[in-house]
């Protein structure tokens, strides 16, 4: 799996937004930012429209402090993982 460093969510941690900027190939049909609890359970899905170089701000206000896993995935397969956490 290739990491792509132009793929980041910060702030890491976070109390309320974090903001995503992703490098999104032109020939992706289908790509989604996918947030996760530690238990495997999908919190949050935000479909990626834009295609190239995109920021997206996601509003997390609504979850517990805590771990989570953040997934970028562009048509099948997941591209990029982060491990985010949310603070009090």
């Amino acid at each position: 799996k290739e990491k792509n460093e132009n793929n980041r969510v910060y702030p890491n941690p976070f109390t309320s937004h974090i903001l995503l900027t992703l490098e999104i190939a032109p020939a992706t049909t289908h790509a989604t930012f996918n947030l996760y609890s530690t238990d495997g359970r999908l919190i949050r899905q935000v479909p990626v429209t834009e295609r190239g170089r995109v920021t997206h701000t996601v509003d997390l206000s609504d979850l517990p402090p805590g771990l989570y896993l953040a997934r970028l995935q562009c048509d099948p397969e997941i591209t990029h993982s982060f491990k985010i956490s949310k603070k009090e």
